[in-house]
């Protein structure tokens, strides 16, 4: 099997030396490069990783433009980025630069490997920190529209909220629990919360309602 090629690219050496140690535990994973921005640049472009890695804390414009470039030929790479606490909603630029993944700095080493993996395979991935920032963000204009709004008691948890998002990508109930780090059992039970609050059947009447709530886009 052809490991999965990942660049590396954080600020801080000992932080991205010690992620190349996770990676380079496992057989399936190969670090070809790794560096701050601005450095190996040609080497990352003649090796044209599939998954690229970036390191996100503090000020870090650069990073987030860097995003842009990594998603684009001859990289075209599948960003997962790795937030750090901030002033800014880090996550949230992540996102719209066009990361297809966020994880907290503070993951278990597990649990970046797992992340690795999933982009690799399509999916994106977010952890609950990063769910939390997204649908704090999500919620700012959706408080003052009013048509279709949701009631009481039928508002979403963060983990619903981010089901009912990735419900609306055409995810199975294994690939949403992959995505969450979450067991295909506990995907079932959110599910079956959101239909007893909002007096619904089936998964085509969950995104049916959340789309008339504004909380997703159907095509």
């Amino acid at each position: 099997m052809t490991p999965i090629r990942v660049i590396v690219i954080e600020r801080e050496r000992l932080i991205r030396d010690a992620i190349g140690t996770v990676l380079r535990s496992v057989d399936d994973i190969d670090v070809v490069d790794h560096g701050k921005i601005g450095d190996t640049i040609s080497t990352r472009s003649a090796r044209s990783p599939l998954i690229a890695l970036i390191g996100l804390a503090g000020d870090c414009d650069q990073e987030i433009a860097e995003i842009g470039r990594l998603r684009t030929p001859p990289l075209s790479a599948r960003v997962l980025a790795m937030t750090g606490q901030g002033s800014r909603p880090l996550a949230t630029d992540a996102v719209r630069a066009g990361a297809m993944g966020c994880i907290s700095r503070n993951s278990e080493a597990s649990d970046l490997i797992a992340a690795v993996r999933s982009l690799h395979a399509g999916r994106h991935v977010f952890c609950s920190q990063v769910w939390e920032e997204l649908a704090e963000c999500l919620h700012q204009p959706l408080q003052a529209r009013t048509v279709h709004a949701l009631q009481f008691g039928e508002t979403l948890s963060v983990r619903e909220l981010a089901v009912v998002t990735l419900l609306s990508r055409g995810m199975s109930n294994a690939e949403i629990a992959e995505s969450l780090f979450l067991s295909e059992a506990t995907i079932k039970t959110h599910l079956s919360r959101i239909m007893t609050k909002w007096g619904v059947r089936d998964r085509v009447q969950v995104l049916l309602r959340a789309a008339r709530a504004g909380l997703v886009v159907l095509d």
